[in-house]
């Protein structure tokens, strides 16, 4: 995924096969990162999505982690506007939100402190493209969550109630 700055530099999801000895010291793991691109293409910078679920009161979630292959699979970025930081400050302009599919985790990284400031589970599962909604809420594809079956979740990001959802059924199949 990528998502265009107003300056017109561009921010991408890459990914480096690389041994990693916290899970795997023998074979290399994908690692992911949020790679920042000049409008010309050159790389800027990156930024390691490992090392910032590391340094946040959020590594916990490391703890699910596959110890070989894709350990993340992150799916989606989107560049906060931070027309939301009155409503919580995490929602900041320049913050990423991104989905860690791999660990079932929606999160939010501030570059600056290199770090993640908020992420949440348990809603769904292999989710794909959350999206920042205007009241708030949080849009979600939930890939697998619903009974092994796709749904997707309208949820509020702060009480992590759910606002509306859209599931199988006979009379509207999915």
């Amino acid at each position: 995924d990528l998502d265009l700055a107003p300056d017109g530099s561009i921010y991408v999801l890459t990914r480096e096969a690389r041994v990693h000895p916290r899970y795997n010291p023998h074979q290399p793991v994908l690692m992911d990162f949020i790679t920042h691109l000049a409008p010309d293409g050159r790389e800027l910078d990156s930024l390691d999505l490992l090392a910032a679920f590391e340094n946040s009161d959020y590594a916990s979630f490391l703890d699910y982690a596959k110890e070989a292959g894709d350990i993340f699979h992150t799916n989606t970025l989107e560049l906060l506007d931070g027309s939301l930081a009155d409503k919580a400050p995490m929602f900041a302009a320049g913050n990423f939100l991104i989905s860690v599919r791999e660990l079932d985790v929606v999160a939010v990284v501030d570059p600056r402190q290199q770090k993640v400031v908020w992420a949440l589970s348990g809603l769904w599962s292999a989710q794909h493209q959350p999206t920042l909604l205007p009241n708030g809420n949080l849009l979600v594809f939930d890939n697998k969550g619903y009974g092994g079956h796709s749904k997707v979740l309208e949820i509020d990001s702060l009480t992590q109630q759910v606002a509306w959802e859209f599931v199988d059924s006979p009379d509207s199949p999915f």
